[in-house]
This record gives structure tokens, C-alpha cells and sequence, in this order.
């Protein structure tokens, strides 16, 4: 017996721990999932606070998890995780009965489940729940050693939520990807979604990622670019390797560029989009894609904006190449991350 309620606290511990990491992993996505959210219970006004409202509960879930499976305070948190579950099993009927037009969220953009999935999974976690959890009278204090693994992937936990606040995520599960190909007029079947932009004159012109090179500055929100901001996207577009061409995506309305101080070297290359449609394509604000021929090569968010040197290696050869040349190193560091925490809080 307590072998299997010591399995299934550890099921239920893994599922929470990757649900929060995948969230904590894409800061900016949870937080247009939590708007979305506030706003279908008319709660619009708390809207401003989304981002800090997912970031809480992706640690709160990320951390209950790895509590779970090195097995501190079990009667503290186990009480906590059954509420906690009970509110998203609550959440999830509401939704599968209404069946509005929204992602649940649970796993990020790394698995999408239909409300009634959503809902069920909810009452699986809780029957597993109840399974490790009673009764509570076997509950024991936390070894010295459950106490150090929990420490240090709390620790670990931290440190990888502050980084991915201010870089994109490491494993990019959207429909902007690198290896995706932005889907034309009249695709059958798309390897992404399409990018709707237009120029100041109101034509749609997202037929140019369509041909060579292009490195696409996505700015979602421009008034807080700021000057600096503005300087590094200017600097780079100045300084582009022959055959990438610059294009210079804002969320904005033509007449507000000169309010903007969008810098004058830039505007030849502005052109217009949609700013929910901007985050999904790039989370980064003033965040660089690079694009050949429509399909998707590499990302940088605005802190890490690349070289021109960089920009020359990649661009030299196909698309196809470029693309593995930069996701491969970052699909390493978040696969290992994820093993070293497994082994960290099921091991020591």
C-alpha cells in the first residue's frame, strides 16, 4: 500500500511539476492565457495583473509538484493540491458545459486539451490525490534528504522562471516555431499559421517573407521600447548581412509612428500587424525572426538580438540547416534541465 500511494503521489507530482514548468517556460504566452480567462468570467479589469497572476500560479503548481515527488510536508501539501485540483475541476466543468473558444492552458502550448479532456484529467489527478493522501495518519516528517532535493530544484526552479522572464522559451512549442513554415493563401495543409501585416498605405504585404531572406523585428508593444530598444533594433537593421532584408513589424496605427520616435532609419521597413497576433509570433517585445522563403529559421528575443556575423552563418546556407543549427543547442539545455530535476527529486 505504500508503495502505490507513493507512486501515485509521484504521478501526480510529475504532471503538476511539467504543467508550471511549461507555463513558467513561456511567461508571456500564460499570461494571454490568464487574460483570456479574466475576461470570460468578466473580470476584464484585473486583466493588467494577468502576467503576474500566471507567474504565481505556475510556481505554485511547479513547486507543489516537486513537494509531491521528493515528499515534504505531505499532509500540508497534499491539502493544498487537493484544493487546488478541486478549483480546476470546478474551472474545467464550467468550460466543457459553456465551451467557449479558448485553450484550457493546462500544459502551455505543449498539449492541447478540449475542455472535457481537461476535465477529466482534473478528476483522474484528484482520484490519484486521494489514493497517496489517505489517510492522513500515515503522514511522516520529511527526511533530511527529501528536505535537500526539495531545496535545491526550488532553487533551480527560481532561477529558471527569472531567465525565461527575459528570453524566449527554450523549447518553442507554438505555431511561429523555428522548423514552421507560415502558412499562404490557399494551403491545404499549413505547417503553422499565417502572418497578416500592412504597409502605412493599408495593403497587406506579408507576401514578402515569401521570397529570400528576412529578418522580422516583431515590436507588440512599442511604447515600451524605449530609446535604448530603439537604438539596438536601428543598430542591427543598419548593420545587416547582404541578402537578409529587414522588416520592422509594429502594433500600432501608421499616424502613430512619429509619436512613437520610431528612428528614421527605420521606417522605410515598418509595416503593421495585429499585437496578440505579434506576441504568438515572437514573445519577445522587439524580439528578431529569421525567415527564408516563409518558413521559419531562428528566434532571438530583444536581449540576445544577433550578430552580423551570425546572421551571415546562418543565412549561407538552406533554411533547413539554420534551423537545427539554433534549436538543437537550446532543445539540449531544456531536456537536461528537465532530467537533472527528475533525478534530483526522485533520486537523492
Amino acid at each position: 500500500m505504500t508503495i502505490l500511494r507513493r507512486f501515485c503521489a509521484t504521478l501526480v507530482g510529475m504532471v503538476l511539476f511539467l504543467a508550471g514548468l511549461l507555463k513558467l517556460m513561456d511567461p508571456a504566452g500564460a499570461s494571454l492565457l490568464v487574460g483570456d480567462y479574466l475576461r470570460f468570467f468578466h473580470l476584464s479589469f484585473l486583466t493588467p495583473a494577468s502576467g503576474l497572476f500566471a507567474e504565481v500560479f505556475a510556481l505554485l503548481e511547479t513547486l507543489l509538484g516537486a513537494a509531491l515527488m521528493c515528499g515534504v510536508w505531505k499532509r500540508a501539501v497534499n491539502v493544498i493540491c487537493g484544493l487546488m485540483l478541486i478549483f480546476y475541476t470546478l474551472l474545467t466543468a464550467v468550460l466543457w458545459i459553456l465551451n467557449p473558444a479558448m485553450d484550457c492552458g493546462c500544459f502551455g502550448e505543449a498539449i492541447h486539451l478540449t475542455h472535457a479532456q481537461s476535465f477529466f484529467k482534473n478528476l483522474v489527478l484528484l482520484a490519484l490525490l486521494a489514493i497517496a493522501a489517505l489517510p492522513f495518519r500515515a503522514q511522516f516528517k520529511p527526511r533530511i534528504m527529501r528536505l535537500v532535493s526539495f531545496s535545491i530544484t526550488s532553487v533551480a526552479v527560481l532561477g529558471f522562471a527569472g531567465w525565461e522572464l527575459f528570453h524566449l522559451p527554450l523549447e518553442d512549442f507554438g505555431d511561429y516555431a523555428p522548423g514552421k513554415e507560415l502558412m499562404k493563401e490557399g494551403d491545404e495543409h499549413p505547417g503553422g499559421a499565417p502572418l497578416y501585416f500592412y504597409d502605412e498605405s493599408g495593403e497587406y504585404c506579408n507576401d514578402i517573407l515569401e521570397r529570400g531572406w528576412n529578418l522580422v523585428i516583431s515590436v507588440h508593444n512599442p511604447e515600451r521600447m524605449g530609446r535604448r530598444g530603439w537604438e539596438a533594433v536601428s543598430a542591427l537593421c543598419d548593420d545587416m548581412p547582404e541578402g537578409v532584408e529587414p522588416v520592422l513589424l509594429l502594433a500600432t496605427v501608421p499616424w502613430r509612428v512619429e509619436e512613437l520616435e520610431v528612428p528614421e532609419s527605420l521606417r522605410p521597413h515598418v509595416c503593421f500587424a495585429d499585437r496578440r497576433q505579434l506576441i504568438s509570433f515572437n514573445r519577445s517585445n522587439g524580439g528578431a525572426t529569421l525567415i527564408h522563403g516563409g518558413f521559419i529559421a531562428a528566434k532571438w528575443a530583444r536581449r540576445d538580438l544577433p550578430s552580423k556575423d551570425e546572421l551571415k552563418r546562418l543565412s549561407s546556407g538552406n533554411e533547413t540547416e539554420a534551423m537545427m543549427q539554433f534549436t538543437n543547442a537550446s532543445r539540449f539545455k531544456f531536456q537536461a534541465f528537465l532530467l537533472g530535476m527528475f533525478a534530483i527529486m526522485l533520486l537523492l
